[in-house]
């Protein structure tokens, strides 16, 4: 199994334990609650972006650049946080979730690193 998959993996089991947890009676510390979903965003996003890629062009050994890791993360950061509140009341902009989308973002760096070395 290719690494990106087990990143996409893992990344969708932990959002499911986490939503699990959200909907249920159990009491999760407030970063669990609140950043945890946000974290996990951009190395879900990301690897299954890169999964898609590797099929569809039949490169096997595509990566992302640093840069269009970044652009993500500031694309993902202004459209949830800048733009969609803006026009929808229900929604909040929150700085901490900026910062976790970048968090995210240097998980997927961290973890493409890795990938590549092996």
């Amino acid at each position: 199994m290719a690494k990106n998959t087990k990143l996409f993996i893992s990344t969708a089991a932990l959002y499911a334990i986490h939503l699990s947890v959200k909907f249920s009676s159990i009491e999760a510390p407030i970063f669990i609650s609140s950043y945890l979903a946000d974290i996990l965003c951009m190395p879900f996003t990301l690897s299954l972006f890169v999964m898609i890629v590797r099929a569809v062009k039949r490169q096997p050994t595509f990566q992302l650049s640093l840069a269009m890791i970044a652009f993500a993360v500031v694309y993902i950061s202004v459209v949830f946080e800048y733009l969609l509140p803006r026009y929808y009341p229900t929604l909040t902009a929150d700085p901490l979730d900026v910062a976790s989308y970048a968090l995210g973002g240097l998980v997927y760096v961290l973890f493409q690193v890795v990938e590549f070395r092996k």
